[in-house]
């Protein structure tokens, strides 16, 4: 990939970072509310309906889905997401119903039955939640890689480290920042990461690349041999 492309991505990707007007961020929230789950939606017990708006808004704050598949995966993990808080409060309400006072609810023979739909429920509603939150990151990924495909697509891991060691060679580099030698690390623990998570590693590349074709269109043998 040339300095060019490199350039035209970054230009493309600061055109597609979401609404900046106000009529853009109005817009994207009413798409917000339109797709939302409401506790209209779910079974939420009577006097609980600030406590599931609560968790919604804590949840969208955290994932901040954008689109309509996003909203999607959104409100199967805040369905499952609220199930298990039911469940929580369902179990912690046995302690009224034992059958003698100081029972522990859990080992209650009376309450095993409950107990057990309680497990059931808990259990099905976290396999969902992880179900709902990788595809939920899933199409996060895919939506950012449509507004810039990933830089590294076609280098590998190995490719990038030696380009850096030959860098190392030239110590002290002023293109090997700490901040560029982090950022490789952690794309060696993470090789599914994308350019986009490491945005040093983009300019490191950029100014790599750069520096190369200066050299060759200054060297002598290089030009000798063109």
């Amino acid at each position: 990939m040339t300095t060019k492309q490199l350039e035209a991505n970054r230009a493309n990707a600061k055109k597609s970072t979401g609404p900046t007007t106000a009529e853009g961020k109005k817009q994207s929230s009413r798409n917000s509310t339109r797709h939302g789950l409401t506790s209209k939606d779910v079974f939420v017990p009577a006097g609980l309906t600030q406590d599931f708006d609560a968790l919604k808004d804590d949840l969208r704050d955290e994932l901040q889905p954008a689109t309509a598949l996003q909203m999607i995966f959104f409100n199967q993990a805040l369905a499952n997401a609220w199930k298990q808080v039911r469940c929580e409060r369902a179990e912690a309400e046995l302690a009224d119903k034992v059958s003698e006072p100081g029972t522990d609810p859990l080992t209650d023979p009376q309450l095993q039955s409950t107990l057990r739909t309680i497990e059931r429920a808990r259990a099905q509603a976290n396999r969902l939640l992880n179900d709902a939150l990788k595809n939920f990151r899933q199409a996060k990924a895919d939506e950012r890689n449509r507004i810039q495909p990933d830089l590294f697509a076609d280098l590998d891991l190995g490719t990038l480290q030696n380009e850096a060691n030959l860098l190392a060679v030239l110590t002290p580099d002023p293109l090997l920042t700490p901040e560029v030698m982090a950022a490789f690390q952690k794309l060696q623990a993470d090789p599914k990461a994308t350019a986009l998570d490491y945005p040093a590693l983009v300019e490191f590349m950029a100014s790599f690349k750069n520096r190369a074709e200066k050299v060759e269109q200054t060297n002598p043998i290089a030009c000798a041999a063109a």
